[in-house]
């Protein structure tokens, strides 16, 4: 068997140049929506998206965007209480 790389700092995100992968899969996603539609407007939103993902990620706290999913019903909260309950027991 080969050697397998362990990551030096277990909570480092994967990081392409300076982009990290969340912002790198922003870009791509807005990228298919420019080769679709051919349009300046969505040239800019190419752009500019990832920058704005990128500024409100460093200005909220690590986790904001996750509970914001959740508080908009995008997404379940897995292995955490109901918002709900009194007391929790691990």
């Amino acid at each position: 068997m080969g050697k397998k790389r362990f990551p030096k700092y277990l909570k480092s995100p994967i990081q392409v140049l300076w982009f990290e992968s969340d912002e790198i899969g922003i870009f791509f996603g807005f990228m298919g929506l420019f080769l679709t539609y051919k349009s300046w407007p969505t040239f800019a939103v190419m752009i500019g998206m990832p920058w704005l993902y990128r500024w409100a990620k460093k200005r909220y706290p690590r986790g904001f965007f996750e509970h914001a999913k959740y508080q908009i019903g995008i997404v379940e909260l897995t292995h955490y209480p109901l918002s709900f309950e009194r007391e929790f027991y691990e």
